[in-house]
């Protein structure tokens, strides 16, 4: 897992990161961080859960209440994997914020979460081993 985002769904804001780069980092991971805030403006009548190919990587995410969930995956990764991660990953995020989410009026306001993804990422990525 490259980059993992989560914005409000209504507006598209990113509120949490985590940007993982593999072997010395790619420098195309900015270009497929725009591609999946681009992704994060059309969100009001997108399914629920979806995966969008995107070069060697494929875009997944859910969407939970008010939150979005993406993760930028290589396509060797399993769908399924991606999927209960990111299910995880949006179920903690709304445990912890659900309250605050409405009221976040900046970006990245909720950059502490980072630690949470860590953790999660790790923890899928090593299933997959």
């Amino acid at each position: 897992m490259e980059l993992t985002l989560i914005a409000r769904v209504r507006d598209g804001l990113i509120l949490a990161t985590s940007i993982e780069g593999s072997d010395g980092g790619d420098t195309n991971l900015v270009k497929y961080s725009n591609q999946a805030k681009m992704l994060f403006k059309k969100l009001n009548n997108a399914p629920q859960m979806q995966s969008i190919e995107s070069g060697p990587y494929m875009f997944h995410y859910v969407i939970k209440q008010s939150i979005c969930c993406l993760c930028l995956c290589q396509h060797s990764f399993p769908r399924k994997l991606a999927f209960a991660y990111l299910e995880d990953v949006s179920q903690e995020f709304l445990n912890q914020n659900a309250t605050r989410i409405d009221q976040v009026a900046r970006p990245y306001h909720f950059l502490e979460f980072d630690q949470y993804i860590q953790q999660a990422k790790k923890k899928y990525v090593d299933r997959n081993r």
